[in-house]
């Protein structure tokens, strides 16, 4: 008999299989040996598989892929870019000011930091108030903002805000000339 070495590479390409080792082997040998390999590789890979299918279930992976753009998609079209707490006076302005064209940045924090914040991003922040302009405040534990709808000729303020008469509740005030001075507006 022939010394028989032989090389198989498996289709898969994950495994490389020497039969013989310069030692005598028929043609049976060849044969008995290599069917048990190949079956033992086939059903690795068949459990491979499946196991990554059943832990790895890519339905799923693709559902969740969906759902989320779907709700990120449902998040910006209500309001673009609005990071602020829906029902509070800081998402209510944010929108005003971007109905407006003239959009703030979403990261001023609480409405007690927007003047400082909006003044680090460069905008005039003084006490003289314009339509447009936004009123900020440092009362209470997180401060309150209002959009400022209109500037009477008296010298008081019309406003809309969000959260001053409850969470969520949008409402009106006049401000008189006397109060309105001693707040910040964010320009």
């Amino acid at each position: 008999m022939k010394k028989l070495t032989t090389l198989a590479v498996l289709t898969t390409g994950l495994a490389t299989t020497i039969i013989g080792n310069g030692e005598e082997a028929s043609a049976d040998t060849f044969n008995n040996t290599q069917a048990p390999q190949q079956t033992q590789t086939q059903n690795y890979n068949n459990n491979y598989t499946n196991n990554y299918n059943q832990n790895y279930n890519t339905s799923n992976m693709s559902q969740s892929f969906s759902s989320s753009v779907t709700q990120t998609a449902t998040q910006s079209t209500s309001s673009s870019a609005n990071l602020y707490t829906a029902g509070q006076c800081t998402y209510y302005v944010f929108d005003k000011k971007q109905a407006d064209g003239d959009p703030i940045s979403s990261t001023w924090g609480n409405a007690n930091q927007w003047a400082a914040n909006a003044a680090a991003d460069g905008h005039t922040v003084n006490n003289t108030p314009k339509q447009g302009s936004i009123l900020q405040s440092n009362s209470g534990a997180m401060g309150h903002v209002a959009y400022v709808e209109n500037v009477n000729s008296d010298g008081s303020i019309e406003v809309s805000e969000m959260n001053y008469q409850g969470e969520g509740v949008v409402s009106s005030r006049t401000i008189s000339a006397s109060e309105a001075g001693s707040y910040n507006y964010i320009h």
